[in-house]
């Protein structure tokens, strides 16, 4: 049985034109949005971990090159007015998904920007609920365009299948759950290792310094760990830092009143966390400034902490680093470094992840931990101890590069 169209032939020219001027608006900014991202992946990549939603880092680094390429294909569909039906609902889809995204991430609390037009753009138009106001005007004008081509059988099709989107984006008990994974749950120091366990508690292992490595009574909640000479640090599912362990110069004990974290780094004897709204704290041996960060830095994505030194990647993918290097300009990434996703800091030595899956590295190289790990391929994360990497590959499998 053939059923007519919701819209008959009949409809004022004045509503023809409102959807003409909706389809061409529309299409133009997916076009412009996506462009923007297209020629700066790596900073989209570091954009959508800011959200922090339970999926692995592959899969974002993914969706980092996809998404971009996906809204100008539809942007430039809207503006042929090819295949409507199926690229309306396209970026129906695409509109909820980013209208949840950004609303699971308002909802915990957490400070960002949105990245919709490409890397951090400051002022009031980053702003996350000016974003969320923008992005359900978007949505409301894809939906009603959808909704002025499908058929009225289609109609129950299209609402499933916002509810199921709903249900995937991760917003589900089970979900928020697991929200802190992509952070650290294993790390390892020269003389004890620690892991986040399933149900939020941590395990640690190795030389047990009297008794220093294990974790305080009643500890819960944990959804990233961190650990240094003889001490650990826990990040919690609050957004506060417990530690723990051989407390000199501090190192062991986090600032009072610090909360909103979403990521912490411990060196050899100082320690850092990266707060939801971009900005690093340090603590621990003061020596050569390596707690204090640079006057204004208030965009940082990542960090790491060395045995002297600290490092951090800002949302436009460059580093920065402060401290004591092992030697005069050792201390300098080279030249011509792209944007930049993970770091990595050992003993006077620093390692870069792009968003091409390659290391890049700087500093000392006496056991050669340096320039090997450069030789790595595919890598999605990365780690460093006083003298030697480890590399997780997309395959799954692990290199270690230095001193055994």
């Amino acid at each position: 049985m053939n059923l007519p169209p919701i819209f008959s032939p009949s409809q004022s020219v004045a509503g023809e034109r409102s959807r003409l001027v909706a389809r061409l608006a529309l299409g133009s900014i997916l076009v412009v949005a996506g462009g923007l991202k297209v020629a700066a992946p790596g900073e989209f990549y570091t954009g959508l971990l800011d959200y922090q939603v339970a999926l692995p880092a592959l899969v974002w680094r993914w969706l980092a090159v996809l998404l971009p390429w996906l809204e100008v294909v539809c942007g430039g569909a809207l503006l042929a007015d090819c295949w409507p039906e199926t690229v309306r609902f396209l970026v129906t889809v695409l509109c909820l998904g980013f209208v949840l995204m950004l609303g699971q991430a308002l909802l915990r609390g957490l400070e960002l920007e949105c990245h919709c037009f490409g890397g951090s753009k400051g002022g009031w138009w980053s702003n996350p609920w000016v974003a969320l106001g923008r992005a359900g005007g978007l949505l409301a004008v894809s939906g009603w365009l959808l909704w002025a081509t499908r058929r009225p059988a289609g109609r129950p099709v299209l609402v499933s299948s916002l509810f199921v989107l709903f249900a995937v984006v991760g917003l589900s008990p089970e979900a928020r759950a697991e929200q802190g994974r992509g952070r650290p749950t294993l790390a390892a120091s020269e003389d004890h290792s620690a892991t986040v366990r399933a149900d939020g508690t941590v395990t640690t292992w190795g030389y047990d310094y009297n008794r220093r490595i294990t974790p305080p009574a009643g500890l819960a909640g944990v959804i990233a760990i961190a650990t240094g000479n003889k001490y650990t640090l826990a990040l919690k599912a609050d957004g506060t830092v417990a530690g723990w362990g051989d407390n000199f110069s501090g190192r062991a004990t986090p600032p009072a009143g610090l909360t909103n974290v979403v990521a912490i780094a411990a060196g050899y004897a100082h320690a850092l966390a990266l707060k939801a709204d971009g900005t690093v704290v340090g603590w621990g041996d003061p020596a050569d400034g390596r707690t204090t960060p640079p006057a204004g830095l208030n965009d940082v994505r990542a960090i790491a902490a060395g045995r002297a030194h600290s490092v951090a990647v800002r949302a436009d993918g460059s580093i920065v680093q402060w401290g004591r290097p092992f030697a005069e300009g050792e201390a300098v990434p080279p030249a011509g470094l792209g944007p930049v996703t993970a770091v990595a800091a050992g003993n006077g030595f620093t390692l870069a992840l792009g968003g091409d899956g390659r290391v890049t590295g700087w500093g000392r190289d006496f056991y050669e931990q340096v320039s090997q790990a450069a030789k790595a391929r595919d890598v999605v994360a990365l780690a460093a101890m006083e003298e030697s990497t480890l590399v997780l590959r997309a395959d799954g499998t692990v290199g270690f590069l230095g001193r055994g």
